[in-house]
């Protein structure tokens, strides 16, 4: 066995107990988001920043930049699409490894946005 307990059912493969290796797909359960992370999301970001302590937001951000680099979507030849961004890191992470990043968000009139009112 590769350390997962498998059983068969209705045709679909179902994992019991812990995983080894994180899956492309995977709900942000207690023992995921305990794991330490692993993508080079969580390497190049500070230390102190403010969302580490709110680990399932942090789990978020790492899991989808280390899906993102098992899969080699963080490639020059690649285009990243962000919805809803605001001024969360990640899509400045991907900007750094994408060739090109379309990002978007709403923006008003009282938001601390540096872009607000500018165009």
């Amino acid at each position: 066995m590769n350390g997962r307990a498998a059983i068969h059912e209705h045709g679909l493969e179902v994992y019991l107990g812990s995983r080894r290796t994180r899956p492309l797909t995977c709900l942000g359960d207690a023992g995921e988001i305990e794991a330490s992370a692993c993508s080079r999301f969580d390497a190049q970001m500070p230390a102190d920043h403010p969302v580490r302590k709110l680990p399932r937001k942090w789990w978020e951000w790492d899991y989808i930049a280390g899906c993102a680099e098992a899969v080699g979507c963080l490639s020059a030849d690649a285009t990243a699409l962000g919805l809803g961004v605001g001024d969360e890191p990640l899509i400045f992470y991907f900007a750094n490894y994408c060739g090109k990043v379309i990002a978007t968000d709403l923006y008003g009139d009282t938001s601390n946005n540096c872009l607000a009112g500018c165009w």
